[in-house]
């Protein structure tokens, strides 16, 4: 009994053996077979030369919108923004300096001059014989006479001459 497992094993592995095929090959045994023939067809399709113009009738042309014009404003111009305070290094810090330290309003034949500097870079300028240095975008002021001159270091001379009812004045130096 132990071996009769065995015949029908034997039978099925030659029976497998003799039956399988590998077309590439020609089958296991394929000295007897011809050799495997392969045919391939095209199939047509159809489809159409293009797109499909389904006419449509116009549709009733209406008239454009006519323009008005907007009603005159009721009120003036808006309000301005309340300025913020600002870190942005470009602006020019605002140191100012008093003669002698007064802040009382200069006399009427004085008046109270301001030197910007906003040019990029230090300035030596001579204001009636005095000679001092601005640094880039510093002010400073000064109580002079209504007719004064200034010069900035390697310019020619300038002369101001500020009416009676003129205050204050403001000089700005740029390259």
């Amino acid at each position: 009994m132990a071996g009769s497992w065995r015949l029908p094993l034997c039978v099925l592995a030659i029976t497998l053996l003799a039956a399988s095929t590998a077309s590439s090959f020609h089958g296991r045994f394929g000295m007897m077979r011809p050799p495997t023939v392969s045919n391939y067809y095209a199939v047509p399709i159809y489809c159409p030369p293009g797109p499909t113009v389904i006419p449509v009738p116009d549709a009733p042309r209406m008239p454009y919108a006519k323009p008005t014009a907007a009603p005159p404003s009721s009120t003036g111009e808006p309000p301005l923004a309340a300025p913020k305070a600002s870190n942005d290094p470009r602006k020019p810090v605002i140191a100012t300096s008093h003669a002698q330290g007064t802040s009382k309003a200069p006399a009427k034949d004085r008046c109270r001059v301001g030197f910007w500097n906003l040019s990029g870079h230090e300035v030596t300028v001579t204001i009636d014989g005095r000679t001092i240095t601005l640094a880039k975008d510093r002010a400073a002021t000064f109580d002079l006479e209504r007719e004064f001159t200034w010069q900035v270091s390697g310019r020619p001379q300038n002369v101001e001459r500020l009416p009676e009812g003129q205050a204050t004045h403001e000089v700005l130096i740029r390259d």
